[in-house]
Protein backbone atom coordinates (compact mmCIF):
# COMPACT_ATOMS: atom_id res chain seq x y z
CA UNK A 1 0.00 0.00 0.00
CA UNK A 2 1.41 3.39 -1.01
CA UNK A 3 0.36 6.36 1.14
CA UNK A 4 1.26 10.01 0.64
CA UNK A 5 1.71 12.20 3.70
CA UNK A 6 1.44 15.87 2.78
CA UNK A 7 0.90 19.10 4.63
CA UNK A 8 -2.03 21.45 4.44
CA UNK A 9 0.54 24.25 4.57
CA UNK A 10 4.28 24.71 5.04
CA UNK A 11 5.76 23.70 8.38
CA UNK A 12 2.69 21.68 9.35
CA UNK A 13 4.97 18.77 10.22
CA UNK A 14 4.27 16.34 7.39
CA UNK A 15 7.91 15.22 7.15
CA UNK A 16 8.06 14.53 10.88
CA UNK A 17 4.71 12.74 10.73
CA UNK A 18 5.84 10.58 7.78
CA UNK A 19 9.11 9.65 9.53
CA UNK A 20 7.37 8.87 12.82
CA UNK A 21 4.69 6.80 11.08
CA UNK A 22 7.41 4.82 9.29
CA UNK A 23 9.20 4.18 12.59
CA UNK A 24 6.01 3.17 14.41
CA UNK A 25 5.08 0.77 11.63
CA UNK A 26 8.60 -0.69 11.67
CA UNK A 27 8.50 -1.19 15.46
CA UNK A 28 4.96 -2.57 15.64
CA UNK A 29 4.87 -4.63 12.44
CA UNK A 30 8.23 -6.40 12.59
CA UNK A 31 7.21 -8.95 9.95
CA UNK A 32 6.30 -6.22 7.42
CA UNK A 33 8.63 -4.29 5.13
CA UNK A 34 8.31 -0.50 5.21
CA UNK A 35 9.76 2.06 2.82
CA UNK A 36 9.84 5.82 3.40
CA UNK A 37 10.32 7.86 0.23
CA UNK A 38 11.28 11.53 0.43
CA UNK A 39 9.37 13.13 -2.42
CA UNK A 40 9.48 16.65 -1.02
CA UNK A 41 11.36 18.63 -3.66
CA UNK A 42 10.85 21.92 -1.81
CA UNK A 43 12.25 20.90 1.59
CA UNK A 44 13.64 17.34 1.73
CA UNK A 45 14.49 16.13 5.21
CA UNK A 46 14.46 12.31 5.44
CA UNK A 47 18.22 12.18 4.97
CA UNK A 48 18.70 14.41 8.03
CA UNK A 49 16.10 12.62 10.15
CA UNK A 50 17.69 9.21 9.63
CA UNK A 51 21.31 10.37 9.34
CA UNK A 52 21.61 9.24 5.72
CA UNK A 53 23.20 10.68 2.60
CA UNK A 54 20.98 12.93 0.47
CA UNK A 55 22.40 11.34 -2.68
CA UNK A 56 21.85 8.96 -4.32
CA UNK A 57 18.07 9.05 -4.13
CA UNK A 58 14.73 9.04 -5.88
CA UNK A 59 15.58 11.69 -8.47
CA UNK A 60 18.72 9.78 -9.47
CA UNK A 61 16.57 6.72 -10.11
CA UNK A 62 13.75 8.53 -11.95
CA UNK A 63 16.18 10.22 -14.34
CA UNK A 64 17.83 6.88 -15.13
CA UNK A 65 21.19 7.64 -13.54
CA UNK A 66 21.02 4.75 -11.06
CA UNK A 67 19.29 1.46 -10.40
CA UNK A 68 16.77 0.98 -7.63
CA UNK A 69 19.16 -1.06 -5.49
CA UNK A 70 21.61 1.86 -5.50
CA UNK A 71 19.13 4.40 -4.08
CA UNK A 72 17.54 2.37 -1.25
CA UNK A 73 19.28 3.03 2.08
CA UNK A 74 18.93 0.90 5.23
CA UNK A 75 18.08 2.34 8.66
CA UNK A 76 18.59 1.19 12.24
CA UNK A 77 15.44 -0.95 11.90
CA UNK A 78 15.93 -4.07 9.76
CA UNK A 79 12.45 -3.79 8.20
CA UNK A 80 12.60 -0.05 7.42
CA UNK A 81 14.39 1.42 4.40
CA UNK A 82 14.52 4.97 3.09
CA UNK A 83 14.88 6.51 -0.34
CA UNK A 84 16.10 10.07 0.02
CA UNK A 85 15.42 12.83 -2.52
CA UNK A 86 18.72 12.56 -4.37
CA UNK A 87 20.28 14.94 -6.85
CA UNK A 88 17.91 17.61 -8.22
CA UNK A 89 16.95 16.91 -11.81
CA UNK A 90 17.54 19.95 -14.01
CA UNK A 91 16.39 18.47 -17.30
CA UNK A 92 13.01 17.21 -16.04
CA UNK A 93 10.12 19.57 -15.32
CA UNK A 94 8.30 17.17 -12.99
CA UNK A 95 9.95 13.83 -12.22
CA UNK A 96 6.65 12.46 -10.89
CA UNK A 97 4.98 12.79 -14.30
CA UNK A 98 7.44 10.35 -15.83
CA UNK A 99 6.33 6.84 -16.75
CA UNK A 100 9.25 5.60 -14.69
CA UNK A 101 7.54 6.92 -11.53
CA UNK A 102 4.48 4.73 -12.18
CA UNK A 103 6.81 1.76 -12.73
CA UNK A 104 8.66 2.65 -9.53
CA UNK A 105 5.39 2.66 -7.56
CA UNK A 106 4.31 -0.72 -8.91
CA UNK A 107 7.65 -2.29 -8.05
CA UNK A 108 7.61 -0.78 -4.54
CA UNK A 109 4.10 -2.12 -3.92
CA UNK A 110 5.36 -5.65 -4.63
CA UNK A 111 8.52 -5.32 -2.51
CA UNK A 112 7.11 -3.52 0.53
CA UNK A 113 3.98 -3.81 2.63
CA UNK A 114 3.86 -0.05 3.25
CA UNK A 115 5.34 2.69 1.06
CA UNK A 116 5.10 6.12 2.69
CA UNK A 117 5.67 9.23 0.57
CA UNK A 118 6.63 12.46 2.23
CA UNK A 119 5.73 15.37 -0.06
CA UNK A 120 5.48 19.15 -0.15
CA UNK A 121 2.18 20.85 0.82
CA UNK A 122 -0.52 19.75 -1.60
CA UNK A 123 -1.92 23.17 -2.50
CA UNK A 124 1.51 24.67 -3.09
CA UNK A 125 3.03 21.93 -5.24
CA UNK A 126 1.91 20.41 -8.51
CA UNK A 127 4.33 17.54 -7.81
CA UNK A 128 2.40 16.67 -4.64
CA UNK A 129 -0.85 16.65 -6.57
CA UNK A 130 0.70 14.36 -9.21
CA UNK A 131 1.85 11.95 -6.50
CA UNK A 132 -1.63 11.98 -4.92
CA UNK A 133 -3.19 10.71 -8.15
CA UNK A 134 -0.87 7.70 -8.26
CA UNK A 135 -0.80 6.45 -4.66
CA UNK A 136 -3.42 4.41 -2.80
CA UNK A 137 -4.27 7.13 -0.31
CA UNK A 138 -3.45 10.63 0.94
CA UNK A 139 -3.11 11.77 4.55
CA UNK A 140 -3.11 15.51 5.22
CA UNK A 141 -1.18 16.96 8.16
CA UNK A 142 -2.76 20.10 9.63
CA UNK A 143 -1.15 22.31 12.23
CA UNK A 144 -3.39 22.98 15.23
CA UNK A 145 -4.35 26.63 15.72
CA UNK A 146 -2.68 27.50 12.43
CA UNK A 147 -4.25 25.62 9.52
CA UNK A 148 -7.59 27.10 8.60
CA UNK A 149 -10.66 24.90 8.29
CA UNK A 150 -11.30 26.41 4.86
CA UNK A 151 -7.91 25.16 3.69
CA UNK A 152 -8.78 21.60 4.68
CA UNK A 153 -12.12 21.82 2.84
CA UNK A 154 -10.31 23.25 -0.19
CA UNK A 155 -7.82 20.36 -0.17
CA UNK A 156 -10.61 17.82 0.21
CA UNK A 157 -12.43 19.33 -2.78
CA UNK A 158 -9.18 19.52 -4.74
CA UNK A 159 -8.54 15.80 -4.24
CA UNK A 160 -12.15 14.66 -4.49
CA UNK A 161 -12.15 13.23 -8.02
CA UNK A 162 -8.49 12.35 -8.41
CA UNK A 163 -7.22 10.81 -5.15
CA UNK A 164 -8.26 8.70 -2.18
CA UNK A 165 -8.41 11.12 0.76
CA UNK A 166 -7.77 8.96 3.86
CA UNK A 167 -7.92 11.57 6.60
CA UNK A 168 -6.21 14.30 8.58
CA UNK A 169 -3.53 14.29 11.27
CA UNK A 170 -3.82 17.20 13.68
CA UNK A 171 -0.27 18.12 14.58
CA UNK A 172 1.30 20.43 17.18
CA UNK A 173 -1.77 20.49 19.43
CA UNK A 174 -1.16 22.27 22.72
CA UNK A 175 -3.06 21.66 25.91
CA UNK A 176 -3.82 25.14 27.16
CA UNK A 177 -6.19 23.98 29.90
CA UNK A 178 -4.45 22.62 33.01
CA UNK A 179 -4.10 18.84 32.99
CA UNK A 180 -6.15 18.50 36.20
CA UNK A 181 -9.24 19.85 34.42
CA UNK A 182 -9.04 17.14 31.74
CA UNK A 183 -9.39 14.43 34.42
CA UNK A 184 -12.66 15.81 35.83
CA UNK A 185 -15.64 13.80 34.68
Amino acid sequence: MAIQITGANRHAGSSTTASNLALVLAWDLVDHRILLVDGNLADPSAHQTFGLLREPGLLNYLTGEMDLQQVVQPTMRPNLEVITIGKPATQVLSPFDLLKFATFLEEMRTRYDFVLFDSAPILGSSDSFTISTKVDGVIIVAEANHTRYESIISIENYLQDSANFMGIVLNKRRFVIPKVLYNII
